[in-house]
């Protein structure tokens, strides 16, 4: 099959949403792959049109089919008695040995608190499960902000923030329960209410980074300049790293990293936009600026390259002093989760939804009076493995 017939098999229904809705050859000609996305055609174009033609009929019977049979046929089915046609209900999910406690619903995803403190993370179109994590203790209340990025939750005596991957990006002990928590419009605070009247009020802390000498905390809010705490004395720099390059506009950051190397005070960070930037700590100016898609950040032990990957699965190499392009790996199979060096910084390896890589850039062997030149290509990888982690 040819990468165009390749394309247009797997993407026809992204386009068909697009479609005007008097498209009548369109229509006549439509052979189905995505049901939600022909529902949404199909209601636009049932307002300028007439009665429902036959074609109209059959196409829309296709769309409720294709809506169900993943749900219906999935490894959530509960087998009930024979219907003649679809019900209204999609799917039935099975509690096991606990038994629901509350109830939270995301951008494209849906979770479930559970009796015994886990947290069940579902794909809210296959309704399949994709992640669990533990509370810790009965789950009361859950709640995701307008991304979708990340999970509030709350049971008697503990208050916790997740990343959607289930990792904990803090907890907090509360002396009353709580009765209710949201976050606010701009996804910047998360606020709790308890039931001793009291409103609480809580920063949603994105990423943390620390020096390699252990004497400053970087810390990454959300709608905020990133915060620099002296960790001896607790006194902070607030206002850090509000933008990528000077005339640039202001952006929030994503993700912050200290260089390893203790003989060097630079902090990268990665804004909500891609970009990224390397700043002095101690005079808190702007070093270097790239612009880009990194939205994770890791370095070799000796801070020489500052590897950074995005949604896509693309891996950039830098130069940790001056952003220096050194080497770009494409990898479009799924998006990376999380990156990391070998301890000889001759290897990188990441994490995805359902492999692992690991790879070995010739470019990562540096000898010391050595001068690096960008290189923007995607051309010889180097050696790679992959670890299948399955589905």
């Amino acid at each position: 099959m040819s990468d165009f017939m390749d394309y247009a098999s797997t993407s026809f229904s992204e386009h068909l949403i697009k479609a005007p809705p008097d498209a009548d050859e369109l229509m006549s000609s439509t052979s189905p792959k995505n049901g939600k996305n022909l529902h949404q055609f199909l209601d636009r174009r049932a307002k300028p049109t007439s009665a429902p033609s036959a074609d109209f009929r059959t196409v829309n019977g296709w769309a409720t089919d294709l809506i169900r049979l993943v749900a219906k046929f999935g490894g959530v089915t509960v087998t009930t008695q024979h219907q003649a046609g679809w019900s209204d209900c999609v799917a039935w999910i099975g509690y096991g040995s606990s038994w629901a406690t509350a109830l939270g619903c995301g951008e494209n995803v849906f979770a479930l608190g559970m009796g015994s403190g886990a947290i069940r993370l579902f794909n809210d179109s296959t309704c399949q499960e994709i992640a669990v994590f533990d509370h810790q203790e009965r789950v009361k209340f859950l709640k995701f902000d307008s991304t979708g990025r990340f999970i509030a939750s709350a049971g008697p005596r503990k208050l916790k923030l997740w990343s959607q991957t289930g990792t904990q990006i803090w907890c907090k002990t509360i002396i009353e329960p709580c009765v209710t928590l949201s976050f606010t419009q701009d996804d910047q605070e998360l606020i709790v209410a308890t039931s001793g009247n009291y409103a609480l009020r809580f920063l949603v802390l994105m990423a943390a980074s620390i020096s390699p000498d252990g004497s400053m905390i970087a810390l990454v809010y959300r709608g905020r300049p990133i915060h620099i705490w002296y960790l001896e004395d607790g006194k902070g720099l607030f206002g850090l790293c509000g933008a990528v390059g000077k005339s640039g506009p202001s952006m929030s950051p994503e993700t912050a990293l200290f260089n390893p190397n203790p003989s060097l005070n630079i902090l990268a960070d990665a804004y909500q936009d891609g970009g990224l930037a390397l700043y002095d700590t101690l005079t808190q100016k702007e070093l270097a600026s790239a612009a880009g898609h990194s939205f994770i950040l890791a370095s070799t032990p000796d801070g020489r390259t500052l590897a950074t990957s995005d949604s896509n699965g693309i891996v950039h190499l830098y130069d940790f002093e001056t952003l220096t392009l050194l080497y770009r790996m494409a990898s479009f199979d799924e998006g990376v989760v999380s990156l990391t060096f070998s301890a000889d910084g001759l290897r990188l390896l990441d994490i995805r939804e359902s492999i692992a890589k690991a790879w070995e850039p010739y470019i990562l062997v540096r000898k010391d009076s050595e001068e690096d030149s960008s290189f923007g290509g995607g051309g010889n990888h180097g050696p790679s493995c992959n670890f299948e982690t399955g589905l």
